[in-house]
């Protein structure tokens, strides 16, 4: 179904007005940015090709006037100000970026409980920090199940090379709300800081977040930096 055939209810200005932008996909904020797509294909359209020239969302800041021009349905006029908005909106990710404090398991746990309180599966999270322990980037990595999470060292280093950071926090929930880790949580968080150490980044702390959070640097005994077990 082209834009125009859709009922006005379901337009990405009239959803914006009626649900909030933050309901809105990724192709439907960028169709409103454009406004218009091409006499063969409509802005939802165009706005696909957009996306489909990037792998993740944040990518979108990477991409040129000139590279952006090159679509078919955006011209120069368009590119301009898609480029506009993808920079005013890195500018308000800086400053709010320099307002965020992950320096202690509480704050972790009181930016991350609004967003994973009614997650029905695990999902786990990094935070990237810089080699001055500053805040880089949160990335969300995989999806398990409803009671295990998806482990994969290699994505979790290779979001590390990508924003340059020297440091990651491990963060997944606990959908059960029982915040303690079980056996494979520590098997898995002992591995991966046995591989970061060889390859240079450091793992700060591995959190867990339930009805309370749970820091495995914080509430597990220690040997070597290597997480072994649960305080008495």
């Amino acid at each position: 179904m082209i834009l125009k055939e859709m009922p006005k209810s379901e337009r990405p200005r009239e959803r914006l007005l009626v649900e909030g932008s933050e309901n809105l996909s990724n192709t439907e904020l960028i169709a409103i940015i454009l406004r218009t797509g091409n006499k063969d294909e409509d802005v939802i359209a165009v706005s696909r090709r957009v996306l489909a020239l990037i792998e993740d969302i944040g990518e979108l800041k990477e991409l040129s006037v000139q590279e952006l021009s090159q679509i078919k349905g955006i011209g120069l006029s368009k590119a301009i100000t898609l480029v506009a908005a993808i920079e005013l909106g890195k500018r308000i990710a800086f400053n709010q970026k320099k307002k965020l404090d992950f320096t202690s398991p509480k704050a972790i746990y009181d930016y991350f409980y609004p967003r994973v309180k009614d997650y029905k599966q695990e999902h786990l999270f990094a935070i990237y920090l810089d080699i001055k322990g500053k805040f880089l980037c949160v990335k969300e990595l995989t999806v398990g199940t409803i009671s295990s999470t998806i482990f994969d060292p290699k994505l979790i280093f290779k979001w590390a090379y990508k924003f340059q950071a020297s440091s990651i926090i491990l963060v997944h929930n606990h959908p059960s709300g029982d915040s303690f880790p079980s056996i494979a949580d520590i098997k898995m968080t002992n591995e991966i800081i046995k591989q970061s150490k060889i390859i240079g980044f450091s793992i700060i702390d591995h959190l867990i977040i339930g009805n309370t959070c749970f820091s495995m640097r914080r509430d597990l005994t220690t040997q070597n930096n290597i997480f072994i077990q649960r305080k008495d």
